[in-house]
């Protein structure tokens, strides 16, 4: 019987599957996962899916032990295993309730900070982890409340041109870390893909080929964490735009996918 998400039971299966004894970069003397268990039941008590658990027990293993995100996201298959189950069995115990218990939101007060330029944003991956992070609580927060009152949400959609025009011109390891840092955050990763779709209509505006360029390299920054077949759509349609207005989309398709991860890449070359 499926029950509303706690600590004691995130630290069972996480002291159960141990992803920690898989990284010889943790080290001795771990603290039973006490800290990232509170941390995860914190962050999953409104649970968006099997994909959120999974990212957010990585995520909270890689506050504590630095780097732990990293090397989970660049493929090491026993780490994967180990957080697939952690995920699977939380999804298992505690997803899809029925009936839905209410959800906890907490309001954000206050304006939402300004972000650093996006030149900074880009050279510091910290600093943009750590801004994407404060906008990830502020935009869950900002669910109940109408779209015309989601100021994060807003802010959010603001930064995002100038640090895409950013990213496509950074070199190969920042526009990675960028990747990297957005893939922690479900929330801003829906913001980005909003952003994208948000240029199928900019091609009917006064500068087509930018927001072609716009969403294409939105996507690259997405690198797929979201659901392939919405994105797949959306590329789609923006060839279909682009071709009708005459745009060099092979051209600026190509420009994407050369700044883009080997999966994203053959993706957006194939959609």
């Amino acid at each position: 019987m499926r029950q509303p998400i706690n600590a004691a039971s995130i630290r069972e299966l996480l002291v159960t599957h141990d992803p920690l004894a898989a990284w010889p970069a943790a080290g001795p003397g771990t603290d039973g996962y006490e800290l990232v268990a509170d941390l995860a039941a914190n962050s999953l008590g409104n649970m968006l899916g099997l994909g959120h658990a999974w990212t957010v027990v990585t995520d909270v293993i890689d506050l504590q032990y630095p780097g732990f995100y990293r090397a989970v996201r660049a493929g090491d298959p026993e780490l994967q295993r180990r957080i697939a189950l952690v995920a699977r069995e939380i999804w298992d115990r505690h997803g899809n309730l029925y009936p839905r218990p209410p959800s906890i939101r907490r309001l954000p007060s206050g304006p939402p900070p300004e972000p650093p330029p996006a030149a900074i944003l880009l050279a510091e991956p910290e600093i943009l982890e750590d801004w994407l992070r404060v906008m990830e609580v502020r935009l869950e927060g900002e669910t109940s409340l109408p779209p015309a009152e989601r100021k994060s949400a807003a802010a959010m959609q603001s930064m995002l041109p100038r640090f895409v025009d950013a990213y496509f011109d950074g070199a190969h390891q920042e526009r990675e870390d960028a990747r990297l840092a957005f893939s922690r955050f479900q929330l801003c990763c829906h913001q980005l893909s909003g952003f994208a779709g948000l240029q199928h209509a900019g091609l009917q505006g006064t500068d087509p080929a930018r927001a072609l360029r716009h969403g294409l390299v939105a996507e690259s920054l997405l690198d797929m964490r979201l659901d392939w077949r919405d994105e797949l759509l959306l590329i789609q349609a923006l060839k279909a735009r682009a071709h009708t207005l005459e745009l060099p989309y092979r051209e600026l398709v190509e420009l994407a996918a050369a700044r883009s991860s080997p999966r994203t890449a053959e993706f957006l070359r194939n959609a």
